[in-house]
């Protein structure tokens, strides 16, 4: 499993090093001063937890290949979505895209993004990560990352193109 992590300086160039304050194995983090995106066709972003239906989560997670009934109950979905901020994308009341982020007030960290398979490569994705990074944007936090597994090469690389860089971590 790859560890990305995205650090943000509001007072330093592009790219440019920085103490990871030696986080359990991180050991650099980078910064990216301010990040401007320009999207044609954005779709509607919607951040209203409670029109999130765990049935259509999972309908969602299984169509991307993370197997069936990802959140076993609606009471550990429930409890997911109240520690969590989220971003997702509906069509015709469908759950097309989803992310969402946990902030403990030193890091936050960017969980289960996914974008139906037949909306993947339309910009969906980015245009999620991207709303979450803007929600996170003028905060002070120590790092801001996510995990990516080893098998998946297309997502390590999405995520890169957004600004992370891999970072060295603990092994899981």
């Amino acid at each position: 499993m790859y560890l990305l992590i995205y650090s943000e300086s509001r007072s330093q160039g592009c790219l440019t090093p920085v103490d990871s304050r030696d986080f359990q194995g991180m050991q650099t983090c980078y910064t990216i001063h301010t990040l401007v995106f320009l999207r044609k066709n954005i779709m509607q972003i919607a951040h209203a937890k409670e029109k999130l239906h765990f049935e259509e989560m999972n309908k969602l997670t299984e169509a991307v290949g993370w197997g069936e009934n990802y959140y076993p109950s609606k009471a550990i979905w429930q409890r997911v979505l109240d520690h969590s901020y989220v971003a997702y994308i509906e069509k015709n009341g469908q759950l097309i895209a989803f992310g969402r982020l946990v902030e403990d007030g030193l890091m936050c960290m960017f969980y289960d993004i996914c974008v139906h398979p037949d909306f993947q490569k339309t910009t969906l994705g980015t245009q999620i990560m991207e709303s979450l990074l803007a929600h996170v944007q003028q905060s002070d936090y120590v790092c801001k990352g996510l995990f990516v597994w080893q098998g998946n090469p297309g997502a390590k690389h999405f995520y890169q193109s957004l600004g992370f860089k891999e970072a060295v971590a603990m092994e899981l």
